[in-house]
C-alpha cells in the first residue's frame, strides 16, 4: 500500500513539472492565450479521466459483491479520485489565470 502512495506522489509529481514545461512553452509561443489553453486541455482531460472512472464493466462486476468488497474497491480509486481534483484545479486557475491576462494584458485597449 505504501509504495502505491508513493507511485501516486511521484505521478502527480510529475505529470505538474510536465504541465508546468508546456504552460511556460504555451506562453512562449501563444502569450496569456496559450497559458488559457493548456488549462483548458488540463480541465478537460481530468473530467474525462472522472468520467471514466465508473464504466459500464465495473458497474456490472459489483452487482455480485458483498457490502464490504464493494467498499474495499471504492476505497482504493480514493487516490486517483484525489489526483483528478488536483487536476481540475489547475486546469481551473491556468484558465482564469490565462483568460484574465489576455483580455485585460494584451488585447488591444
Amino acid at each position: 500500500m505504501m509504495k502505491l502512495i508513493r507511485l501516486q506522489e511521484f505521478n502527480i509529481a510529475a505529470s505538474a513539472v510536465v504541465a508546468a514545461a508546456l504552460t511556460g512553452l504555451a506562453y512562449d509561443y501563444l502569450g496569456f492565450l496559450g497559458v488559457a489553453l493548456v488549462g483548458l486541455a488540463i480541465l478537460l482531460t481530468s473530467a474525462q479521466a472522472d468520467l471514466q472512472k465508473e464504466t459500464f464493466r465495473g458497474l456490472i462486476a459489483m452487482e455480485g459483491m458483498s457490502p464490504s468488497e464493494r467498499r474495499a474497491r471504492s476505497s482504493n480509486g480514493h487516490g486517483m479520485s484525489k489526483a483528478w481534483r488536483l487536476a481540475r484545479g489547475l486546469g481551473i486557475v491556468l484558465t482564469i489565470i490565462g483568460g484574465v491576462g489576455f483580455f485585460l494584458l494584451q488585447l488591444p485597449h
